[in-house]
């Protein structure tokens, strides 16, 4: 866990200080205080403010995959044409996120390696500080114009094409990687039970690259800022070190200089691979994915078994309703609820509401879900930590979604 004093030692570091002012120019920048984030939008103006805000209690930076204009123009009632105006481009981000950090390092040197063989040359990539890593493009390495289209303004559904062109590929170079090293007993020792499908391991159920949260004004940790869990650096590394990085190298009492760029400006080179992610996303077939869970519920799981997250949203909230709403919906639909008592659910919830939500924003979300979307786990820092509502107990130490939370939480209970 982060420790305040060596946290502040590190914010004071003026070379620090400079690194995040620096990659922080025309991007939202939002901070976070422990378990809290702070207001929105905001911004780095000198390398003072880092210091200040350190001593605010501040414990990590955050920064938008997009860059904008103006950032303090960005509102959260703003709509698609207006952040289309406002946006003057976007980096592309993709996010490897497993609890098995050996799996995480190879399937980030598997990334790099399919975007050099795509010709991209600008691929950077940072350690998450924690249990992953972020394998980033430049923007200025995509061409400004696809067909009519300014590129600008196809955010997320650009980026979130390249996540599904990359995605797609790595995961079944993944898995030949991983049976040709440990086979599949040794794989069921790394990750427990595996599930094999069309002559492969579905590596996707145990890792990955992060395209749900390619939505506007998505944030993510910024290089060379702290990570609250591990009290480790979101440091940039040499692509080629990947598989030689061991997360002690990110203890900041170590950091002296960066070990490699993040985000330096490229030529154009990543244009074949947007085109052919764009080529690919429209040739896939479109599956209606059934709902799968990783447990079975027969009965529907009662509101005194649910996650303290679940419990707080449904108390009513100021901020963040729309992304509460999804993650309840989703929720309640996991945990085995039918849509008639969903839908009583959440418009009891709903009348809580300071403001409560239009009822006709609410029925159409009602009448647009499918089940096919999952809850938004427990590390997906949009949902529980931004809205403030992760307040942990025991249980939920050892669970990765709120559903796999009430799903424990009933078993025990009927044991």
């Amino acid at each position: 866990m982060l420790d305040k004093g060596a946290c502040l030692r590190y914010y004071k570091n003026s070379y620090v200080a400079d690194l995040l002012l620096s990659f922080s120019k025309d991007r939202e920048v939002s901070v976070r205080y422990g378990e809290a984030f702070g207001k929105r939008p905001d911004m780095l103006r000198y390398p003072s403010d880092v210091l200040e805000f350190a001593k605010q209690n501040v414990t990590s930076f955050h920064v938008s995959e997009e860059h904008w204009h103006d950032p303090f123009m960005l509102s959260n009632t703003r709509g698609r044409a207006q952040l289309d105006k406002l946006r003057s481009g976007w980096d592309l981000i993709l996010d490897v996120d497993c609890n098995h950090f050996e799996i995480s390092k190879l399937c980030t040197h598997l990334i790099i390696e399919f975007l050099r063989f795509h010709k991209v040359k600008h691929v950077f990539v940072k350690f998450s500080g924690n249990k992953g890593f972020h394998v980033a493009v430049p923007w200025t390495s995509f061409p400004r114009v696809v067909g009519e289209a300014l590129t600008s303004d196809m955010f997320p559904e650009y980026p979130r094409a390249i996540a599904s062109f990359v995605s797609d590929h790595v995961y079944k170079a993944l898995s030949d990687q991983l049976i040709k090293q440990h086979g599949l007993a040794g794989i069921r020792e790394i990750v427990g039970d595996i599930l094999i499908e069309g002559g492969r391991v579905k590596v996707e159920d145990f890792i990955d690259i992060d395209t749900i949260l390619l939505a506007s004004r998505h944030l993510y940790r910024m290089p060379y800022s702290l990570h609250e869990k591990s009290g480790l650096i979101s440091l940039p590394i040499p692509c080629d070190m990947v598989l030689k990085f061991e997360r002690s190298m990110a203890h900041p009492e170590k950091f002296i200089e960066p070990l490699a760029s993040y985000l330096e400006p490229g030529d154009g080179d990543a244009t074949e691979l947007l085109r052919s992610s764009i080529d690919y996303v429209a040739k896939k077939p479109r599956e209606v994915k059934k709902f799968k869970r990783s447990f079975e519920v027969k009965d529907p799981v009662p509101e005194d078994c649910f996650p303290p997250c679940i419990k707080s949203i449904l108390q009513g909230i100021n901020d963040g309703k729309k992304r509460a709403l999804f993650a309840v919906t989703t929720f309640l639909a996991e945990v085995g609820w039918s849509s008639e008592m969903i839908e009583s659910l959440v418009n009891e919830w709903n009348a809580k509401n300071p403001t409560p939500l239009r009822d006709a924003y609410v029925q159409g979300q009602l009448r647009a879900f499918n089940t096919s979307k999952r809850t938004p786990k427990c590390k997906n820092e949009g949902y529980y930590l931004a809205l403030d509502v992760c307040k942990p107990d025991s249980l939920c130490r050892t669970i990765g979604t709120p559903s796999q939370y009430a799903v424990q939480r009933m078993r025990r209970k009927q044991a």
